[in-house]
Parts: C-alpha cells; structure tokens; sequence
C-alpha cells in the first residue's frame, strides 16, 4: 500500500520481494499483479485488489490493500498595493495560491475571500493563473488588516489562509490659516490677508483648491502662484497634490477707501478631494480687518469776539481727527473775509491774495490736531460783523461723518463815532468883553476811538488872543501862536468825553459875528460816520462903543451983538464922525441935538428983547444962533450939542460951543457959566 500526497503523478502500490519458500525469489516464485491500485488524483482507495500468479510451484492468490493519496495543501499570500497607500487611491489586494510541498502543480481552480479587518470584503474572487484581486478606494486612515482565505474547488488540492498583513492608509489633512497682514488700518490703507493652505495630514492631498469670496467693496488681487481674482472678489486657486507638510501661502491685498469703514469679515476654504470629512473642521479660516476711519472735525473761535476797528481780528482753528483712522492728506481752507489783509505763521499754512488761507498737514494720527492762528489789522471800512467759515478734509474721510468738518466764527468790528459839540459861552456879548468856546470831543459808538484829535482856527480878529482854560479842560490841547488850538486825546473808549474850553479878549473894535468851526477825528473811524465829527458855533460882538465925533479947529465968534441970527451948520465946526466897528461914518450922519445958553433967552438988558435966540433947523443940520448978548455979564456962551448914531444904535455926542464976547479984547472974551436954558427940536432926537 501507498499513503502519498497527491503530486500529479500515478502511483501504484509496490512489490518489494517475492520470496518463496524455498528462498527462491522473484520470477521463480510468481508475479504479482498491482495494477489496480495505481490512483493519480487524491483520495482514499480502500481494497485496492493484487493477484499473484504462482509458478508451477505456487498456488494464485490474491487480496486487497489500502491505498491513500492525501490532498496537496495549498499556500495563500496576499499582498496591497500601494501600501501604504493614501486616502482615496486605489488600493488593489492580490491573493497568490500556490500548491506546496515537493511535486508539481497547483489548484486548478478555487476562489478568494478576502477579509478586511476580519470582515469579508466584497463576494468571493475566482482565482485565474494562481491569483485573485480585487480593489479599494474607501479605506479610512490608519492601519487595516487584510487576509486571503482560499476555497479551492480542485480536489487534488486543499483550502488555505493567508497570514494577515497591515495595509496602512495614509489621509490628508488640509488646514487654513487666514490671517490679516494688520488687524487694523486706516481708510485708503492697503488691505491685505495671508492665507497659509497646509497638508498636516501623513497622506498626498489630491487636487487641492482654495477659494474665497473677498469683501466687496475693495478690488483685490494676487500674484500667489495658481491664484487669481476674478471680478475684484472671487479668489480661486489650484494647487494640485500637496506632499504631506507641504503648504502653499496665497497674498492677497486690495485698496480700501472711505467707504470701506467697518470690519471687513471674511473666510477662506480649502478642499481635497481625497480628505475625510471628519478632518474638515479645519479646511476653513476667518479673519478680520478693522479699517478705521478718520473724523476731522473743525472748531474756529474768534480770538476776542468784539473788537474796535484798527484793532487785530485773530481766528484760532483747531483741525483735529477724533476718528480711530489716520486721516490721509488733510487740508483746511478758508476764504477769509476781504478788507483785512490777512496773515498766518502756523506751519504748513500760507494765505494768498489777502484772503485765502490753505494748509497742508499731510496725515494725522488719531486724536492728533493742528492749530492754525490768522490774524490781520482791521481799519474803518471793516466796521460790522467778519462772518468767516473753515473747512477741512481728508482724502480717506467718510461723507456720513463730515458734517464736522467746518466752523464758523465771527468777529464783531465796532467802529467809534466821533462827536463834536461847540457851544458859545454866550451867543452875544459886547465887544470889548472876553469870549469864550466850549468844545467837547465823544465817542459815542461801540468801539474804541483810537488816536483822538481835535483841531480849530480860532478867530484871529486883532486883540484877540486865545488861551485855554485849564481849570475847566482835559489835557493834550494846546495853542500855538494866538488861535491854533489842537488836541490829541488818545483812544477814547465808547462813551467816554473830553473837553477844552477856550476864551480871549476883545476889543470894541471886534463887533459882529464871531464864528468857528472845530473839527475832530479818530485814526479807526468810517467815513460814513464823521458827518458829525465837526461843530461850529457864533458869537456875536455887539457894538457897544458909541461912535466919535471929531470936531474941527473952528471956532465961532458972533459980532458985533447985532441981535440977528447967524447959521451955524454942522460942517462949520465938525470934522468927521468915525466909530469902532463902521470905522468912519458920513459927516451927514451927525445932526444938531440940542442948543443950550448960558443966558436967559430975553432979560432986557442989552439983548435986543427978543425971543427965539436959537432955532435948530428942522433937517437938524444947522441952527440959527442970535449974536446978542446981556451986556451986564460976560458975554454969551452958546453950547450946541452933536449926536451921530451907529449902525449898532450907540450914540455918539459933542459939543462945540459959539460966543458971542461981551467986548472986544481979552477982557471982552465970553465966559460959560452954564446953561440956563435949552432950545430942542422934535425932528432932532
């Protein structure tokens, strides 16, 4: 009998010796036939029949014998490949069947089950050319065992089991970090994000992608190699694989603007198309820029709110940035108010034309300011109110928060009004007495009055000289030869008065009307206002002083005592008639007043009794005078009275006198013993 395994060949049982009895061996004995229990395939062969056919010497026989082939076992291994292999790659599994053991031949057929991790993956593989395969592309990360059990439909051959090999899947891992280059800027600043894409996983990142929806309102762009924005927002990239540690770092930037205030939020996602999706919590990232934005604000004060014209008008502008932003390129204007000539030391600040201030203070911090000071000399014209406004701006500054970025202040120019007042101390007064002037110099309007003068050319009439009376005067005026009076009060503030009051003799030649003008001013005041910046006043010298009458040399005898009348006329014996105001008057201005006598009219003794010894004529210019005389005395004295008037109604009088002597010689000369009696005329006051 045989036991063997199965080989692929025939096998037959053996017939070591034949040995007869005798100790003859071999073909002497007999043969013996075992062709019945030659098997090729495996299996158990109970009874397999022998004959023996005897010689001559030996009798046939024969029997059985157990003959067994076992079945040829079978090895299995099983391989993966790639391994390891990354998440998402195929991964192809093959089984290798082999018969083992000396001999030849393996199973002709058979299937493979192959077990993942101890479960069946997938139906059974039919085994072709000694393998079997099959695929996966599902394996999570991590390692995975994987076995081959061999099913062998050959039954020259038995089942098997691989030994479990690790098949190891390596995943990705796509982490984004966004990060913004500065968490704050200033409106007009650049803007600009990193954003880092990196493989922390052990496995290749299949067919990496980026993308980003960038904040609207800024045009972005990169030059990161596979990247680029489309329509100002939309950032894509694609990077391929990524080797497990690599990472790929995207730039991109954008200018903001003053629109763009507020917090531009945004998120970036990465994908791979072999990722699991339990390692996604991290293929996204956020970031935030804060773009600050400036507030300029403006705030103009007047220096001093009212001045007086001539004064300086000074502005201060504070132009401050109370907004979180740097304030890029801030510039303040102002168109000041024309008629001042204005000017200004601050820094970065130049005023043309008079009028037009304009700064340039580059950028300003948060809460950083500049302080501008303008200023510049008013005059009369400018009297009234200086309304002025400045604004500022910036080049980045928001319109919703530029309602602050102008002031206005004004300045209040009072103007002075100069007022003068003279006033006579009397209107009319006799000439030969002291006049006198009473000036006083106000100011009546709201602003100072600055450089006060007062001037007046006093009458110059001869005798008369001024003085002033200090008493009764401010001080700053003085007279210089005998009627320029001039004064210099200074500033006189609102309300404020002085006063001069100034006199000078006269003579009674100075009749008439004495008037004057005095005039004053200020340096700041407007013409509009200096109608009463002059004032006269009028004396008038009444002519108190009666005329003269200037009588000639003439004397006038009457003789011989012949009783008739003699016609004395004026012009016998008056020269002239002159007064202190008209100068000369007409000799026909002078009239007979009055005769009188120092002798009664008729006393019968030598005067011829008569009666009407002195007639005055009725146009006054002559009287008709007896030449008689009472011969017991001393002769006759006529007194004839002149009178001339002025224009003034003063009178003037003489008297010249006519005699008529006693006798002839120096004894005989007439002696006035006054009058005793007086001859008038009604038509001769």
């Amino acid at each position: 009998p045989y036991n063997v395994t199965y080989d692929g060949l025939a096998h037959t049982a053996t017939v070591s010796t034949i040995n007869g009895v005798n100790g003859e061996s071999g073909a002497t004995v007999g043969t013996v036939d075992v062709s019945g229990t030659t098997h090729t395939n495996a299996g158990s062969y109970l009874a397999d029949p022998w004959t023996f056919t005897g010689t001559a010497n030996y009798n046939n026989s024969n029997g059985t014998v157990d003959d067994n082939i076992d079945k040829r076992n079978t090895s299995t291994t099983v391989t993966a490949s790639p391994n390891p292999s990354n998440c998402g790659d195929v991964i192809t599994i093959t089984a290798t069947v082999l018969g083992t053991g000396s001999g030849a031949g393996n199973p002709s057929g058979g299937s493979v089950q192959f077990k993942i991790d101890g479960a069946n993956f997938g139906a059974p593989v039919v085994v072709v050319g000694n393998q079997a395969s099959t695929t996966s592309s599902t394996l999570t990360a991590g390692d995975h065992t994987v076995q081959a059990v061999f099913t062998s439909t050959d039954t020259n051959f038995n089942d098997s089991a691989s030994t479990q090999i690790t098949a190891t899947v390596y995943c990705p891992d796509i982490v984004v970090t966004k990060t913004a280059d500065f968490a704050s800027i200033s409106a007009g600043d650049q803007a600009a994000y990193t954003i880092l894409v990196e493989n922390e996983g052990l496995g290749i990142a299949r067919n990496v992608t980026l993308t980003d929806t960038l904040p609207a309102g800024v045009v972005w762009s990169t030059s990161s190699a596979g990247c680029a924005v489309a329509g100002g927002t939309s950032l894509s990239c694609s990077y391929g694989d990524l080797n497990s540690g690599d990472s790929r770092t995207v730039k991109v930037s954008g200018q903001t603007d003053a629109a763009d205030c507020g917090s531009l939020n945004n998120t970036a996602m990465a994908s791979a198309t072999n990722e699991a999706s339990d390692t996604q919590a991290n293929d996204s990232s956020s970031a935030s820029i804060s773009v600050l934005c400036p507030d300029i604000s403006v705030t103009k004060t007047a220096d001093s709110s009212s001045i007086s014209s001539g004064d300086t008008a000074a502005y201060t502008i504070l132009v401050k940035n109370e907004g979180l932003g740097i304030a890029r390129g801030v510039t303040l204007t102002d168109t000041l108010p024309a008629g001042v000539v204005w000017g200004t030391s601050s820094a970065g600040c130049a005023v043309s034309s008079g009028t037009s201030l304009s700064c340039s203070f580059g950028d300003l911090n948060s809460g950083s300011s500049r302080t501008v000071n303008i200023s510049g000399t008013t005059d009369a014209d400018d009297c009234g109110s200086l309304n002025n406004t400045a604004m500022a701006s910036a080049s980045n500054e928001a319109s919703e928060v530029q309602a602050n970025n102008n002031s206005s202040a004004s300045i209040t120019v009072l103007c002075p009004d100069v007022v003068v007042s003279k006033t006579a101390d009397a209107s009319s007064v006799n000439a030969g007495n002291q006049i006198g002037f009473q000036i006083t110099v106000s100011n009546t309007g709201p602003g100072f009055a600055r450089g006060v003068t007062l001037t007046d050319t006093l009458p110059s009439s001869p005798g008369m000289v001024w003085t002033i009376d200090l008493l009764n005067s401010d001080s700053g005026c003085v007279i210089t030869g005998t009627n320029n009076m001039s004064c210099s009060f200074g500033n006189m503030a609102n309300g404020s008065m002085k006063k001069v009051h100034v006199t000078s003799p006269t003579t009674p030649a100075n009749c008439g009307a004495v008037s004057n003008t005095a005039n004053g001013s200020a340096t700041n005041e407007r013409t509009s206002d200096t109608g009463n910046n002059s004032s006269s006043a009028s004396i008038v010298l009444n002519d108190a002083t009666a005329p003269t009458i200037t009588l000639n040399a003439n004397t006038i005898t009457l003789w011989s005592p012949n009783h008739k009348y003699n016609t004395v006329k004026v012009a016998d014996l008056v020269a002239s008639a002159s007064d202190s105001c008209s100068t000369e008057l007409a000799l026909s201005a002078v009239y007979i007043s009055k005769v009188t006598s120092d002798e009664l009219e008729n006393i019968n003794s030598g005067d011829g009794n008569t009666v009407k010894d002195m007639v005055i004529a009725n146009d006054c210019k002559s009287v008709d005078l007896r030449a008689e005389r009472d011969g017991s005395k001393n002769g006759r004295v006529y007194t004839i009275t002149f009178k001339v008037k002025d224009i003034a109604g003063n009178v003037g009088t003489a008297t010249a006198k006519v005699t008529v002597p006693h006798s002839q010689g120096p004894k005989g000369v007439a002696v006035d013993d006054g009058p005793i009696y007086t001859v008038t005329n009604s038509a001769c006051p």
